[in-house]
């Protein structure tokens, strides 16, 4: 499932539990015309004020683990980026060997190790250190747009996602912003307009 997916289904998740705390508030407070302020105050005002704190804290709550998501799908990107020793190739002999590798020779690396992000960083660092210019097609880049965009998506979600959590619209406004609607089974689809977060 895709990190945008992941959101989506806790986000979904997170306004049903939200909604049933606001029905539940608004059935208690529906209920103030019927008792006497003392009764109110005394019996039914403490249960009010628990219910605000769990929804204060299930919104808060939804925030935390949607972002967790994301900060998760971000870390594992960047572990996908990091070098790993296991992956070193015979060709990072013939980077280390002392003889001045030349263009040709390091593009056949690269393509020998097309798959190979420890093998390809090693050989871009060679190149920059013996300014051997490999072209813009050659350069190492990871993930790093699909971890910028994970980023955008969480500042989306700390920045908007708050203040649509209450609302009774908040799962269509949340299906339109990051283009997935999750169904009442927490199942989810994905709309056509997943475009920006789906990574």
């Amino acid at each position: 499932m895709a990190t945008i997916e992941k959101v989506c289904v806790s986000l979904h998740d997170s306004v049903k539990e939200i909604r049933e705390l606001t029905a539940k508030i608004a059935e208690i407070e529906g209920k103030k015309e019927m008792f006497s302020q003392t009764y109110f105050e005394k019996n039914l005002q403490p249960q009010l004020a628990a219910l605000h704190l769990q929804l204060e804290k299930a919104r808060t709550s939804a925030i935390g683990k949607a972002t967790g998501l994301v900060d998760d799908a971000i870390a594992e990107l960047e572990r996908a980026d990091e070098l790993d020793g296991s992956q070193l190739t015979d060709d990072a002999r013939l980077l280390g060997v002392g003889v001045k590798l030349t263009e040709k020779d390091l593009r056949a690396i690269l393509d020998r190790n097309r798959d190979n992000a420890t093998m390809t960083q090693l050989v871009q660092r060679y190149a920059e250190q013996h300014d051997i210019n490999l072209g813009a097609d050659r350069v190492f880049v990871g993930h790093l747009q699909d971890i910028q965009a994970l980023k955008d998506l969480k500042g989306t979600i700390e920045t908007y996602v708050p203040g649509w959590l209450g609302l009774p619209e908040a799962d269509s406004m949340i299906a339109a912003a990051f283009g997935y609607a999750a169904s009442e089974d927490g199942e989810g689809q994905n709309n056509g307009a997943c475009t920006l977060y789906c990574v």
